[in-house]
This record gives C-alpha cells, structure tokens and sequence, in this order.
C-alpha cells in the first residue's frame, strides 16, 4: 500500500513539533525544579534563624516584647528600600507582559503582510530609584504607546482586507498557522515571567525577614541595619541636643514635605520602642526644584527613656505621600550630665589672739 504524497514530510513535520515540545516541557520543568529548591533553601534558613530565635526568648536572652519593638524601628529603615525593590520586581514582570504581547502581535502582522511593517523600538520606560511614585505612571504611558502601535498595525491588516488585497480566509489561514507555531515559545515566555515574579518577591521577602531576625540577635554584619552613612549624635541626659540636615529638592517639580522622627530603641534590643521628645524646625517645607533648605531636629533626652551609656536608634524622614528627599538612620549615644564642680569651702575665720 502506497503512502499518500506528503506523508513522509507530513510525520517528519509531526515529530519535529513533538520534539519542540518536549523541550520546552523540560525547560519548564527545570526552571520551575529550581525554584522550588530555592524556595525549600530560603524556608530552612528562616526555620533556623526562628528556632534560635524561640531558643533565646526561652533562655532569658531576649524579651518577647523586643520582636515587636525592634520590627518598628528596623521597618522604618529599610521599609523605603524594601517596597521599592518590589515595585522594581513588580514593573520588570509588567514590561514584560507588554513587551511579550507587541513582539507576538508584530510577528504575527509580518507573516500576513511581509514587509509592510518595519522592526518596533520599544522604548522601555527608566524607573529612576527613589521615585517609585512615578513607575506606575510611566508604565500606563508605556502601555499606552505600545498599544496604539498594535492597534495600527491591525488597522492596516483590516484595510488591505477592505481593499481586497487580502481575503479573510487568508487571514484565518496565516494567523491560525502563526499560533499554532509560535504559541508554543509565547507560553514559555509568560511562564519565565511569573517565575521571575515569583523567585523575586520571595527572595525579597525573605532577605527583608532574615535580616530582621539577625538584626534582632545581633548578628547582622552587612552593615545594613546602622549603614555607614548614619548619623551620629551624644545626647547628654536632661539636656537638649540638635542637629543639622540640608535637604535638597532633586525632582524636577516643586515638593511640599514634613520632617518626621520614627520610634526610637536601644540598639541592643533591651526593652521597648518609644517616641522621643523631639521636634524640627522647620517642620514643614516647601522647596521649588533643585531649592535647598537647612532643616534642625532637637531631641530632649530624658532619663525617663534614656540610660547613660546606651545607644538608642531611629530614623530622620523629610517626605511626602509619594516623595522621600531625605531618609537618614541616627544613632544616638546616652551619657550622664557632668557633674557641677563643688563650690569652694567657704574662708575659716581666723583665731584672733585674746
């Protein structure tokens, strides 16, 4: 029995696209093998910094209520860094997404019209740090640019049709041609996207968590948690001290702030957080783009919160709802007043003879 013509190329064709797919299964399985180790890697450190936590509050070595105290006053400094490494891991997988969609949508117009359209630019959108704010913003502008070059890309398919130059069932035919070759690697795309999401936002997660706990115990040495750049302050008890910020407007529009003090707790986790008699002239600013002020903060140590010898940490904030110009780590070192000299004994009389 005699084989139709084109069976051959026909189950060729076949095996290569079964082939085609069995790779990209293994590819998907590999990479998502990798994050499931990853993940069990990051879970088994976090049991273990949480089981010598629980070791130490059962020894005596820590105070239940420390954890809760000494998350506020390290959240307040590395909470800025810590939402904007998200929002960076969040736009990544959204540019993407567009990306992903223009590319398809390109490839799929060059194949029914060759030629017709030249290879897109896309300009991705630069998240400048420090103005996450403005990503979401710059990603709807993105979105919007990339759609109105689909959507003119479609429009011509649809006017060659109205012209007949193409048919609609040629359309059909080269489209339906199109996904069933490409489909393939644009799911493997989505899926490399959501895997990044996914590794990136848990590793966040977990370096956020991990350096707390170690932070907690004293066992941070990145330097993280009291960054070089910190202030540093000696505060004599009952007295007042002050220090000087400039503050610099960086962005290209005017910016109102306030100036705003976080909790403050010794910095080895001995009793609770609290606030700190303090305050800032001025309190509130006002700066036109690339405008400088001198702001003050005054803080009262009082020996109801402060102990001699101690060093207490917190964090100095100039910002807005959406903007931070300033956000500076202090740590503050407690020494007792000196004491007043002794008044010199007072004159003896002298013994006078009779």
């Amino acid at each position: 029995m005699n084989a139709p013509p084109g069976s051959a190329s026909t189950t060729s064709g076949g095996a290569h696209e079964a082939a085609r797919d069995a790779e990209a299964v293994a590819a998907w399985y590999a990479r998502y093998s990798e994050y499931i180790q990853r993940s069990i890697a990051r879970a088994g450190r976090a049991q273990d910094l949480n089981r010598e936590v629980i070791r130490r509050v059962a020894a005596g070595q820590l105070a239940p209520s420390t954890l809760e105290s000494h998350l506020s006053t390290f959240a307040a400094v590395h909470a800025f860094s810590y939402s904007e490494q998200v929002a960076n891991i969040t736009m990544a997988f959204l540019v993407g997404l567009i990306r992903a969609g223009s590319a398809y949508a390109y490839e799929l117009v060059r194949v029914v019209l060759p030629g017709a359209v030249p290879p897109p630019q896309i300009d991705v959108p630069e998240f400048e740090p420090g103005k996450s704010a403005d990503w979401f913003r710059d990603l709807t502008l993105f979105a919007a640019a990339e759609n109105v070059r689909v959507t003119a890309m479609l429009r011509m398919v649809m006017e060659k049709v109205q012209a007949g130059e193409l048919t609609p069932a040629e359309v059909q035919q080269v489209s339906s041609e199109f996904h069933a070759e490409h489909l393939l690697n644009s799911t493997s795309r989505l899926v490399e996207l959501y895997l990044d999401l996914l590794t990136g936002l848990e590793e966040a997660h977990a370096a956020f968590s991990e350096r707390y706990l170690q932070s907690l115990m004293g066992t941070d040495h990145s330097g993280a948690a009291h960054p070089a750049g910190a202030a540093e302050i000696v505060a004599v008890l009952g007295q007042p001290t002050s220090i000087r910020f400039a503050v610099t407007n960086t962005d290209p529009g005017p910016a109102v702030v306030e100036c705003t003090l976080s909790e403050m707790r010794r910095a080895d986790g001995v009793g609770p957080a609290f606030d700190p008699v303090a305050d800032t002239t001025p309190r509130r600013l006002e700066l036109l783009p690339e405008a400088e002020a001198t702001v003050e903060l005054r803080i009262h140590a009082d020996a109801s919160h402060f102990q001699p010898g101690a060093l207490y940490d917190g964090v100095f904030r100039v910002a807005s709802a959406t903007r931070t110009l300033l956000e500076l780590p202090l740590r503050i070192r407690a020494v007792a007043p000196e004491p007043a000299p002794s008044p010199p004994p007072p004159d003896q009389p002298s013994a006078g003879l009779p």
